[in-house]
Parts: C-alpha cells; structure tokens; sequence
C-alpha cells in the first residue's frame, strides 16, 4: 500500500487517510501516517469542523467592529461577535436646548444661575439655548455600555470677555467614578462677538468594563452678569 501520495490533490489510495480537507485535499486525520500533516499544521485548511484533535478553531480572526471581540462564525466553539461598542445614535437628551422646564433645560440638572436664551444672535440653532451664569453648572447622566469610547461636542458663545468652561464626562459604575474627559476653555478664549460660536469636541478614555453611566457635567466662571450660552450638546460612541 502506499503512503507517499497522501498529499497529493485528488489522491484516494492512501492507506491511513480516513478524512481528507475538502480544499486542499490534503489528509487532516492521519496520526499513523508520516506524509501527512496534522490538522493545525495545514496552511492551507481554512477549518477542521470535524478533527477530534482540535477543539479549538485554530483560524479564529478578530471581528474589526470589536477588537476584544473574537469572530469565529465557521466553529460551534466561538461564539460570533457581539459588539456592544456600535453607534445607536445620540445618547444625550435635549442636546438642542429646545425644551425647558422653566429655565432649566428639559431633562438636564442645574445648580446655580441658568436662564432659557431665545435672543437673535445668541442662539446657534433652533429656537433657544442656555445661558449659564457665575459658578453655575448644568449636567445630565445618561446609560452607557462600558469598554467604549464616547465623542462629546457642543457649541458655545460668550456674553462678556471674562467667561470660563470646564466640560467633563465622568464615568460611573454602581461603586465608582472615573473621569474620562475634560475640555477646559479660559477666559477670553471663547467667542463673544454676536452670533458667533465655536465648536468644541473630545473623545473620552475608554469607559470602564464596569461603567454603566455617564455623566456629561457644564461649570461655567465668569464676572458679574457675563454668561455662557450653551447649544448643540451630542454625546454618542465613538
């Protein structure tokens, strides 16, 4: 019998191979069989869905939506990935500053001075937007999933020259905070000059594995009655 032409494509008188890779047709079973590689020795062989000798898919390419995440769809023994880290939009309630509960924006949490501002000029879009005050703040926490990485954007307007902003993104989990952003703008620095505005953005850190909330947090400084006019808030992943 003969043992030589085991790895030869279209060959079927091999005398130890009992299973053979339906794409390289080369002998994936073959213990007894010297001419013939085993199964995770075969470049070729995408798969060994059948080889008692592998449990594990040893071809098992990481899923490009999720680093962490293997994608193995060919082996029962890999799960397909599941990637929790995929955009479903915007996170953040009444970005826009559309909405009000008196002065306060709708879905937002205020301490200090904050006013509803609908004046021409000091509005970026829409028909209002907020205007906070001396040691004032405004913030919102919003679900998360963690081990993402999240994009905060917003526009501001200054009403006197000596306006500050610290924006942040605090991470929580049910025992813990970690800040994952912070976007500070000095005095002087932001616009005041009517009807303009900039545009600030960051990405976080990656949120913690544990970290099942945001909060998404507005400080404003600034001397007497100059303010912050605050529109266009979007937080979302990354």
């Amino acid at each position: 019998m003969k043992t030589n032409n085991c790895n030869e494509k279209g060959t079927t008188d091999c005398c130890c191979c009992i299973m053979r890779c339906p794409i390289c047709f080369k002998c994936i079973r073959c213990p007894d069989c010297p001419e013939c590689p085993e199964c995770p020795d075969c470049p070729e062989c995408p798969k060994c869905p059948d080889c008692p000798e592998c449990p594990e898919c040893p071809k098992c390419p990481d899923c490009p939506e999720c680093p962490d995440c293997p994608k193995c769809p060919d082996c029962p023994d890999c799960p397909k990935c599941e990637c929790p880290c995929v955009s479903k939009g915007q996170i953040i309630k009444n970005g826009g500053m559309e909405m009000f509960d008196g002065n306060v924006p709708t879905a937002w949490t205020a301490v200090g001075r904050v006013l509803r501002e609908t004046a021409r000029g000091r509005v970026h879009s829409g028909n209002s937007a907020v205007a906070i005050y001396n040691d004032a703040a405004l913030s919102q926490i919003v679900p998360i999933e963690g081990g993402c990485f999240y994009e905060l954007s917003f526009f501001g307007h200054g009403e006197g020259a000596n306006v500050g902003l610290t924006a942040t993104v605090t991470f929580l989990s049910a025992d813990d905070s970690e800040v994952g952003l912070e976007i500070f703008v000095l005095h002087g620095d932001i616009p005041t000059s009517n009807r303009q505005f900039s545009f600030y953005n960051g990405i976080t850190t990656r949120a913690p594995i544990g970290a099942i909330k945001a909060e998404i947090a507005f400080s404003v400084t600034s001397n007497g009655e100059q303010n912050l006019i605050l529109d266009d808030v979007s937080f979302s992943v990354q």
